[in-house]
């Protein structure tokens, strides 16, 4: 059973003005969306689990491996899921999604460098 943290994500998040933050310094949004990405990329895409929502998904930083443990990352739209659904996680979730993103960045990097050698 994973445990769902209620602590605000630190970071650019804190003051995003696209979701009703304040004190953002970037000129637009497209700005605060680059930032935003360096720090998920800072975190590892290893350490952060993803839903779909919507047209987008949730995003959720993993605290803990064991016992599962994770925080919301408002991302973008903010999206997020139902709280029942991270209860009803554990580590081998993990380690399967993990598992499936591995395996997509596999075959993107193998189709890159076929079209490229076309």
């Amino acid at each position: 059973m994973a445990k769902l943290l209620k602590i605000k994500a630190k970071g650019h998040w804190d003051k995003q003005i696209y979701n009703g933050g304040r004190g953002c310094s970037c000129k637009d949004f497209r700005e605060c969306m680059a930032i935003e990405e360096a720090e998920l990329d800072a975190i590892g895409w290893d350490n952060i689990m993803h839903f779909p929502v919507a047209d987008g998904k949730a995003l959720y930083k993993v605290v803990k491996e064991k016992p599962l443990t994770l925080q919301h990352i408002p991302y973008g739209d903010a999206y997020q899921v139902q709280p029942a659904l991270i209860r009803g996680l554990n580590f081998s979730d993990l380690e399967a999604q993990r598992k499936w993103d591995s395996m997509w960045r596999n075959l993107s990097t193998e189709r890159k460098a076929v079209n490229i050698g076309d």
